[in-house]
């Protein structure tokens, strides 16, 4: 089940920075942190308010990846729907990405329970190229839905 407290969206970018655990130090890093934080001022710009998409990981099985200090190999998607309600979409075929298709085990809730509200196709964009630079820094496999 998701956890229904969310972060505020006022949550500094400093908050934030640190809960993702960036290396800003990495170009990729750097341009999709940019991307994200363009994307932000133009959502407060336009006045968004609430979450209008998620971005969710799911596990992919029998996908292993050992060139990857994990080994785990994951997608990344974004959503209007709950992400759980997502998933299913996936397993039922219902627009679904192959891979997850196939091969989704679980979504992993815990690789983006903290997102900020995302108010925006641009939001949601930038976030999840975002958190695939991240998850891919920290050692996984990273597949992503367009």
């Amino acid at each position: 089940m998701m956890r229904r407290t969310e972060p505020r969206h006022d949550q500094s970018m400093t908050e934030t920075r640190r809960a993702l655990q960036l290396d800003l130090s990495r170009s990729a890093s750097l341009e999709a942190w940019r991307n994200f934080e363009l994307a932000v001022e133009q959502a407060d710009r336009l006045g968004l308010k609430g979450r209008s998409f998620w971005v969710y990981v799911v596990q992919l099985s029998g996908h292993l990846d050992l060139d990857k200090p994990t080994g785990v190999t994951v997608f990344i998607g974004q959503t209007h729907l709950e992400p759980a309600e997502r998933l299913q979409q996936h397993r039922d075929g219902h627009r679904a990405d192959q891979r997850v298709a196939e091969h989704g085990s679980v979504l992993r809730e815990d690789l983006f329970v903290d997102q900020p509200e995302l108010r925006s196709r641009q939001e949601a964009d930038a976030y999840q190229a975002l958190l695939a630079e991240t998850l891919d820094f920290g050692g996984y496999s990273v597949y992503t839905g367009s």
